[in-house]
């Protein structure tokens, strides 16, 4: 049951901690919530933050020496890791003045990335930060806003996938624990994770619950993030794809 828990993005501590009501508006669609237990009509509350713009990024950068790709890939390092997935690393950045900011890295072989252009990307949610891309450097490197918080999966969660690797005893435990503690969660903090789900859902996407990186959790301010989402587009290529 654990391994099944981390290795698919199931969640299902959501309907343990939260009392499910009706959702009289019916704003969030069930596919997104179906695994959450959520109900509820809501109103957004993401932070509004215009220092994590494209342009402070390419200040902080050349403040930081960065101005190519080397430069950029400095950064991956053990250290830095913050997560995995089947596809993708993110790491933190070495200098503190990129504190706001991540380095998104694609693991596909396939992928070449000579460019040393920091490109800037459609930021379709603006100033608010839902760990969306602001700019990328070829097509292997993105810079994500970062949302502080803890991935809600074991450390190194692809490689579980990859390896066919158990979860340990230990790893388990601190899942269990990691539960017991979103439990004590308010429903505002539920309340605002289904805001999230909605709002990417008026943008044409869908939240990627598969890798349960993608959900972070931040205890000390009891708040739940999505972290990675696709296009519906592409998302009903991929759901075609497996049928």
């Amino acid at each position: 049951m654990i391994n099944n828990i981390f290795l698919t993005g199931v969640n299902p501590f959501f309907n343990q901690a939260k009392k499910t009501h009706l959702d009289k508006q019916n704003k969030i669609p069930s596919f997104e919530l179906s695994f959450l237990g959520v109900r509820d009509s809501v109103s957004i509350s993401n932070n509004l933050d215009d220092k994590l713009s494209f342009e402070a990024f390419n200040i902080a950068r050349l403040r930081t020496g960065i101005v190519s790709l080397e430069d950029l890939k400095d950064n991956i390092k053990p250290e830095n890791m913050l997560g995995s997935g089947m596809n993708s690393v993110v790491y933190n950045f070495n200098s503190p003045l990129l504190k706001g900011w991540v380095l998104k890295v694609d693991k596909r072989p396939f992928l070449k990335s000579k460019s040393d252009v920091f490109k800037k990307s459609k930021d379709v949610f603006g100033s608010k930060n839902m760990g969306q891309e602001i700019a990328t450097v070829g097509d292997r490197y993105k810079i994500l806003k970062k949302i502080e918080g803890k991935a809600h999966s074991v450390y190194d969660w692809s490689y579980h996938v990859d390896n066919y690797s158990r979860v340990t005893r230990q790893e388990a435990l601190e899942f269990l624990d990691s539960i017991a503690k979103i439990a004590d969660f308010q429903q505002n903090s539920f309340d605002d994770y289904a805001d999230k789900l909605s709002l990417l859902s008026k943008k044409g996407y869908k939240q990627d619950s598969i890798n349960p990186n993608n959900i972070l959790i931040n205890y000390d301010k009891k708040e739940i993030h999505v972290i990675d989402f696709l296009r519906l587009m592409i998302l009903r290529i991929l759901i075609q794809g497996m049928i």
